[in-house]
């Protein structure tokens, strides 16, 4: 009995772990026929699992794990007597590995000094998704002078300084991958005075010293 076995992959997308493989074959032509026997495993020609359930039928579909490995498939027919044919000529499916999802990395810029009542620019460009996704960006302010910032979900951001000369201002970035992963860094934004003096002020407990 000499048979050929025809692989067919069909991926399903709603398994995430597992790939659907169909298998067919042309049917034996011996009147005493009993079923079929397919063996597959991870090396060729050495098969750990078998599938029986089909009979008489010509196809089948088993269910492998999407591993980065490769399976292997042969099939054998058997008469009533429980003789078998040999094995038929081997297929493979090479599966694919799984997806990790990386952390994203922010970048909320440099810091700046500028000058009072001036528009500031706070410039997320920096960040980057290492699996190329789309990210969430929320700007958000965590020391000094509250003041009102436009665009804070964009990644850029603006304020204006307004009469505070000599203050620092904080701002925090937080990037969110479509997963939920998420990074933060932060920018520091001082405000200098007309002749360029920037203070030494406490801040929150801690002296917070900002270069000239």
């Amino acid at each position: 009995m000499k048979m050929i076995l025809i692989l067919l992959i069909v991926l399903l997308p709603v398994v995430a772990s597992a790939s659907n493989v169909v298998l067919e074959w042309d049917a034996n032509t011996e009147t005493d026929l009993s079923h079929y026997v397919l063996y597959y495993g991870t090396e060729s020609a050495v098969y750990t699992d078998f599938e029986d359930s089909m009979g008489l039928d010509t196809g089948v579909t088993v269910y492998v794990n999407d591993d980065g490995q490769t399976y292997y498939f042969a099939l054998r027919a058997f008469n009533l007597s429980g003789v078998s044919s040999d094995l038929s000529n081997e297929v493979f499916k090479l599966t694919e590995a799984p997806t990790v999802n990386q952390q994203p990395t922010s970048d909320a810029g440099g810091d700046q000094n500028v000058d009072e009542n001036c528009t500031v620019t706070l410039d997320g460009f920096g960040s980057f998704d290492p699996d190329g996704d789309s990210l969430d960006y929320t700007w958000a302010q965590i020391l000094g002078p509250t003041v009102g910032l436009n665009d804070p979900t964009s990644m850029q951001a603006t304020f204006i300084t307004a009469s505070s000369v000599g203050e620092a201002f904080i701002f925090e970035l937080t990037v969110t991958d479509p997963d939920g992963l998420f990074d933060s860094d932060s920018c520091t934004i001082n405000v200098i005075g007309p002749d360029g003096v920037i203070d030494i002020r406490e801040e929150l407990g801690c002296f917070l010293e900002i270069a000239k």
